[in-house]
């Protein structure tokens, strides 16, 4: 699966992500910066994720899986990483992979010296000069960062990095919870064009069976992808609870002056998340559309789930289960229910699947990327550079990747 623009909303959440790390110290003390950004991430999540997943099949979330279904079978037979390859086709299961491309945490380019750095992490996660994965039990960007071996880098850098990884990490987490997967999903990172077959062969699984969710029409015609409605606007339900939960958890009137110097500098209102209202004063936005993305093509001769059948778990998780987490690791232990404050009790939450989204696909064009240098603040080909310190704006596309047959990352800086 494809991250920005295709299983989340926008670009990075249009900068929300990064607002709430500016305003870490604003947010409620209930919960941490990492809870707050998951539950963030969330609300974020493209409705047709859960909905292919669904009619898929993946939804696992009886079980007590920590971690993806390869990785697990290589721990219990004590093989490594390397090992995992070839072991996807004797799962005879469906593993979910998110497939991102984010230059800036393989080259990430330094504001400060002006030049780009080849960023090195554990080496048995490069599987080349453009590829980095970052497996499904690492639960900080701080266990990322403890791997990095590559030249020195700068504290601002570091710290820029640190922020861009543990955005990817919640963005993952939320995917996790919202498609009711046992496991965190792996994670891959690209500096270069998504190459499917690649992927599979790294990963030991079947070519044939491994697909790609993308919006990035450049990709249009490539064996195994399916193009993407572009998420950039919310229809109605979606952009409400989003709006309802910004404006209770960090409302524009706590935001510090660099996340709103940060926010506004943003050069079209589209890409715009912080607005004024005719009062001048800072107000919320979020795009909004009259309907939800189209579905996302189905494989062929893909097995769906009958209609009578029971899910395991809906296209979104239940309520009970969203906002504010515990342990990654205990997500879907049944006597696990995250705390949420009473105050969104009430917000509506869908629990069966949206099988009323036949809807013809999006036709607004898709925005040409940004050529500035790779680095971790703004990860999505975004419309202008922001000026926030200590970062820069990144403008790779993004991408990601499902298996069928068996079995992304995290990245640089704030972005």
């Amino acid at each position: 699966l494809d991250l920005d623009h295709c299983s989340i909303y926008g670009q990075d959440g249009n900068d929300l992500g990064i607002a709430f790390q500016l305003c870490a110290a604003k947010l409620p003390k209930s919960s941490s910066l990492q809870q707050h950004l998951v539950a963030l991430y969330q609300r974020l999540v493209n409705p047709q994720v859960a909905v292919l997943c669904h009619k898929l099949g993946l939804a696992e979330s009886e079980t007590a899986t920590k971690t993806s279904p390869t990785a697990v079978l290589a721990g219990r037979l004590g093989l490594g990483r390397k090992s995992v390859k070839g072991l996807a086709s004797m799962m005879m299961s469906k593993e979910v992979v998110i497939y991102t491309r984010r230059a800036h945490l393989l080259d990430y380019y330094s504001q400060r010296r002006k030049r780009t750095v080849s960023l090195k992490w554990n080496p048995e996660w490069h599987l080349d000069d453009t590829h980095v994965v970052f497996p499904s039990n690492i639960t900080t960007a701080a266990e990322i960062m403890a791997t990095y071996s590559g030249p020195r880098l700068l504290p601002s850098e570091q710290l820029d990095l640190e922020r861009a990884l543990q955005r990817l990490l919640c963005a993952r987490d939320a995917l996790q919870l919202e498609l009711g997967l046992s496991y965190a999903p792996t994670l891959v990172a690209t500096s270069a064009p998504k190459n499917v077959k690649l992927i599979a062969t790294a990963l030991g699984f079947v070519t044939e069976d491994t697909f790609l969710w993308d919006d990035n029409q450049d990709l249009n015609g490539e064996p195994n992808v399916f193009i993407t409605e572009k998420y950039a606007k919310m229809a109605g339900a979606e952009e409400s609870e989003l709006m309802y939960y910004l404006e209770h958890v960090l409302p524009t009137n706590s935001l510090t002056t660099e996340a709103v110097a940060f926010l506004s500098s943003a050069t079209t209102y589209d890409s715009s998340s912080l607005v004024r209202d005719k009062n001048g004063k800072y107000k919320w936005r979020v795009s909004w559309a009259p309907r939800r993305p189209a579905p996302f093509q189905l494989p062929p001769n893909a097995l769906q789930r009958p209609a009578n059948e029971k899910a395991t778990a809906g296209p979104h998780t239940p309520e009970s289960k969203r906002g504010d987490k515990k342990s990654l690791r205990s997500f879907f232990m049944k006597d696990l229910v995250s705390p949420r404050s009473p105050e969104k009790q009430h917000i509506p939450t869908h629990t069966a699947p949206h099988t009323a989204l036949q809807t013809a696909p999006h036709t607004a064009p898709r925005a040409a990327p940004h050529s500035a240098p790779h680095t971790a603040l703004n990860p999505a080909p975004h419309t202008a550079p922001h000026t926030v310190p200590h970062t820069t704006p990144h403008t790779a596309p993004h991408t990601a990747q499902l298996n069928l047959s068996a079995g992304k990352s995290v990245g640089s800086a704030v972005g």
